[in-house]
């Protein structure tokens, strides 16, 4: 097994300064990722709860199952797009 050693990172002096990110666009990146994390493990965990026929009603047509996962879908799309479209970095001070 042969390993390659990556060169060094070198900076360069015509390379252009980069601002850090403002507070506000980290606390939103932190939001979107964990409401992505949580996304994503919720998956499993429902797949493994209707595997198991965990809270399954014999009465109850899917239609009204679909139902709250359409409404949460559609009003969490709302809220994230409009965020998006509104979102606003205040100008850095440099």
């Amino acid at each position: 097994l042969v390993m390659a050693m990556a060169a060094p990172v070198v900076a360069s002096p015509t390379a252009p300064v980069v601002a850090p990110p403002s507070a506000p666009l980290v606390a939103r990146m932190t939001s979107i990722v964990n409401a992505e994390l949580l996304a994503v493990a919720s998956i499993p965990l429902t797949a493994a709860l209707m595997a198991r026929g965990v809270a399954y009603a014999d009465w109850l047509p899917w239609q009204a199952g679909a139902f709250p996962v359409v409404a949460a879908l559609g009003g969490f799309g709302y809220k994230y797009v409009f965020e998006a479209l509104a979102w606003e970095d205040e100008p850095s001070q440099a």
